[in-house]
């Protein structure tokens, strides 16, 4: 497996856990040389993931 699709909300959700557990994902994606595959746009738990997959060496940053 090269390419991981994520979806998840355009906002933060009711916990700021929420958007840990976002940054996080996107940067293990990021830290394993996977490929992230999104749509939508850089707002919400969406940007937070996008954002710390960027971030990191092999994140397309």
């Amino acid at each position: 497996m090269k390419k991981i699709c994520v979806f998840c909300g355009s906002n933060y959700g009711a916990k700021v856990k929420y958007m840990e557990v976002a940054q996080n994902l996107g940067r293990f994606i990021a830290e394993k040389g996977f490929t992230l595959v999104y749509g939508g746009g850089n707002v919400g738990l969406m940007g937070e993931r996008s954002d710390a997959f960027i971030a990191l060496p092999g994140g397309g940053g």
